[in-house]
């Protein structure tokens, strides 16, 4: 994708980019990602948490790049539905309460 140009990998990596970010992230990962590595993402989690930036990490087991488990992907979405709740400043529905899964979010402002 960017061969063995260095200087296109530091442009293109995220972690480079902390400094420039000020929304919120959810990082949602399979423990078995080859394409993005498990280590990569706890990188960005742990920098945008030292910068004090709202942030979740979920990280599945047995999953790779791309949820493939039916359990998996209704999970990631209880994740994200719960995560713009908090970030969006909007009550769940009491069935929503107590049903989904939800994130640790690690927030800036709550």
């Amino acid at each position: 994708l960017v061969g063995d140009d260095e200087d296109a990998w530091k442009l293109r990596s995220p972690i480079h980019c902390v400094q420039k970010l000020r929304c919120p992230v959810l990082f949602l990962h399979g423990d078995l990602d080859r394409v993005v590595p498990l280590n990569q993402a706890q990188v960005m989690f742990d920098a945008l948490k030292k910068k004090k930036i709202t942030t979740a990490m979920h990280v599945f087991k047995d999953e790779r790049h791309g949820f493939k488990k039916a359990e998996t992907k209704i999970a990631a979405m209880d994740f994200e539905y719960t995560f713009y709740a908090q970030v969006l400043d909007f009550s769940l529905s009491k069935q929503d309460e107590e049903k989904m899964a939800r994130p640790h979010i690690i927030s800036s402002t709550k």
